[in-house]
Parts: C-alpha cells; structure tokens; sequence
C-alpha cells in the first residue's frame, strides 16, 4: 500500500473491493478451475477456492469525480 500512496499521492481516495466471481478473475488469469469441491470415490474432498481483490484509486482532474482506476490486482 505504501507505493500506492507514493504514486497516487495521499490526497486520493482509495477502495477495494473482494470478488468470488469466476468470471471476473477468469479474465484476468487463464486456464483457472472454477471454486467448488470435488469429493472422490474414497470419500475425500477436494475444494478449489478463488478470490480476488483489486485496489482502485478515483481519478484527479475536472469531470473526474466518482471514476476509479485499478491500481492493484490480487489473486489467490
């Protein structure tokens, strides 16, 4: 976060936001199995879960009150 505020500058507004969605983080990365679980014929289960968080700082300038910029992805 401190390079964000570094780039940005410390006046800016900042916002996250955390998503579940497949098709969200399915265009951001290729090749993902969709979050869910699997159970095998022994009993086991297997679970896939996918998050991401992106950072957004809202734009300077006339006319640019209320627009984001993503600064930052993470995917897990």
């Amino acid at each position: 976060m401190p390079t964000v505020l570094e780039e940005y500058g410390r006046d800016r507004a900042i916002d996250f936001y955390l998503t579940l969605s497949h098709k969200l983080i399915d265009n951001k990365l290729d090749g993902i199995k969709p979050t869910g679980f699997q159970m095998d014929k022994n009993g086991n289960f297997r679970f896939i879960f996918n998050a991401g968080v992106t950072i957004l700082v809202e734009q300077q300038g006339q006319g640019a009150r209320g627009q984001w910029e993503e600064v930052r992805s993470i995917y897990a």
